[in-house]
């Protein structure tokens, strides 16, 4: 009569163990069947693979994207001569209307031989100073140069180029676009409303004085 294994209760071999008996045990540190796996470890392992493929993404793109880093100083930044408004270009030669465009002569821009005025004494200076402007009665940014210039005590005087033929003229002169408002401080034009430039340029004739 064969022999029966008293766990399985199978064939056993003469040394009493069957099959199931001689099956080898898993190690603890065998890799577990797939349906093994808990849920916890699954959304561990995508989590750590999502991470890996961001971190890849970034150093791809940032590898790929060009240069947006400040750019080298120009060699009078490195040298500490940062141009300024106070160094401003040679003028041009004197002539009877020195037409700029833009632009006109400016306080900051004087040269070293322009005498230094206290504010009381540039006050005063500017009222000596000659603003002829260029306007018309549609303009509106002329209604705002007017009242700039009322406000600073300067000989204002205004030509209307929509009902004044011989003021058109002169305006076409100055500036060929004819367009509005334009100005001479003294003898410099200055084409457009720019308050801070007209202040300077008034200044700088009041100076000059």
């Amino acid at each position: 009569m064969t022999e029966l294994c008293r766990k399985h209760q199978l064939s056993a071999a003469p040394d009493g163990k069957c099959v199931l008996c001689r099956r080898p045990e898993r190690s603890p540190f065998s890799v577990r069947e797939p349906e093994a796996e808990s849920l916890a470890s699954r959304l561990l392992t995508y989590a750590l693979a999502l991470g890996l493929v961001t971190t890849l993404a970034v150093m791809v793109r940032g590898l790929l994207a060009p240069s947006t880093g400040p750019s080298a100083p120009s060699n009078a930044a490195a040298a500490g001569q940062i141009p300024s408004r106070a160094q401003a270009p040679p003028s041009a030669p004197e002539t009877d209307v020195q037409t700029h465009a833009e632009t006109a002569p400016t306080a900051l821009g004087r040269s070293e031989e322009t005498p230094m005025l206290s504010y009381e004494e540039l006050r005063e200076a500017r009222r000596g100073v000659r603003v002829t402007m260029y306007a018309a009665p549609w303009c509106y940014i002329c209604d705002r140069s007017r009242d700039f210039l009322l406000g600073r005590d300067v000989q204002l005087r205004e030509y209307d180029v929509a009902n004044d033929d011989a003021a058109a003229t002169r305006l076409a002169r100055l500036n060929p676009s004819t367009s509005l408002p334009v100005f001479l401080i003294e003898d410099d034009v200055m084409i457009g409303f720019h308050p801070w430039k007209l202040e300077d340029a008034i200044d700088a004739a009041a100076m000059t004085q």
